[in-house]
């Protein structure tokens, strides 16, 4: 049991903000005690490693202070990805959602518009068909693995850490396929695309989906159906943009400029960073308790 030491509390007229200006703080290893006013109004700091839990203070009322609670300080990003984190408010619109998910989807669909730059591959690095169409086909081994292996842990950290993973490895896969093109070391294509990106793929992939189910239990083909069609979508958009940027950089021909090859790549991995960094921003899970107007199960 959290060992609990509680303070009785009357407000202070003159700054009357319903918070603890003072505390006791218990040393539970020396087994002694301590008293501390803060100055800061409105907030009681921790005097000990000890976390400290706020609540406001009425005339007469006690506040609590677990040992146990987190301490009172600014999150960390990876605390504020945490699925505790993002549950949803009351009021919040479930419709948000798909955007959310298509934001991810939309990018890692690029996967299959790997077609585009395969003569430019070819070319530069002299290498077969069969050489280039590696990359793709460990993307496609790294998707099954780490949606498989990583399943387990995308349901316990929630989708905005997994849609953060995801961006991270997906971008960090063009970064480090870039590097690869410049110093024309094909080994890195396949360690930046073919594995980093592949991870970002199957993390990415399977995060939305179980997100929009738990959202529309009363829709759970549109739920399916909005994933699916970012992920094919993704290949729609990015088949032509990348096709006019390998053009626009002189990165197409038997000759392509390799620095215009591995810019466009650049410019694909911010691109798709921002794009799902807005994703991971802006989704949500229900409640527990959550449930569709109307909706009886």
């Amino acid at each position: 049991m959290p060992t609990i030491i509680e303070h009785p509390y009357d407000k202070n007229p003159a700054t009357d903000d319903g918070y603890v200006r003072s505390s006791t703080i218990r040393n539970l290893r020396a087994g002694e005690s301590r008293h501390r006013s803060d100055p800061q109004p409105g907030w009681l700091q921790a005097a000990t490693k000890n976390a400290l839990r706020l609540r406001p203070g009425t005339a007469g009322s006690t506040m609590k202070i677990d040992s146990h609670a987190q301490e009172v300080s600014a999150l960390s990003l990876l605390t504020a990805l945490d699925r505790q984190h993002t549950v949803a408010p009351p009021g919040y619109s479930r419709w948000l959602i798909p955007p959310a998910a298509l934001a991810v989807h939309l990018c890692i669909g690029q996967v299959y518009a790997t077609s585009v730059y395969k003569n430019s591959f070819i070319a530069h690095f002299d290498a077969s068909q069969t050489a280039i169409g590696i990359i793709f086909s460990i993307a496609i081994v790294m998707l099954g693995l780490s949606a498989a292996i990583g399943g387990t842990w995308v349901e316990a950290n929630g989708p905005r850490k997994a849609m953060f993973v995801s961006a991270s490895f997906w971008a960090a896969g063009f970064a480090v396929s870039a590097l690869g093109i410049g110093t024309n070391q094909l080994w890195l294509v396949y360690l930046g695309y073919g594995v980093l990106g592949g991870i970002g793929l199957g993390i990415g992939y399977i995060s939305p989906v179980s997100t929009l189910i738990k959202w529309f239990p009363d829709r759970p083909g549109l739920a399916t159906g909005i994933a699916i069609m970012g992920f094919g979508g993704g290949a729609l958009i990015a088949n032509p943009w990348t096709a006019s940027m390998l053009s626009a950089f002189g990165a197409t021909g038997n000759d392509p400029n390799p620095n215009g090859i591995a810019l466009a790549f650049l410019i694909h991995g911010v691109v798709y960073a921002v794009f799902m960094t807005m994703g991971w921003l802006l989704i949500r899970v229900p409640a527990a308790d959550w449930r569709p107007a109307g909706w009886d199960p």
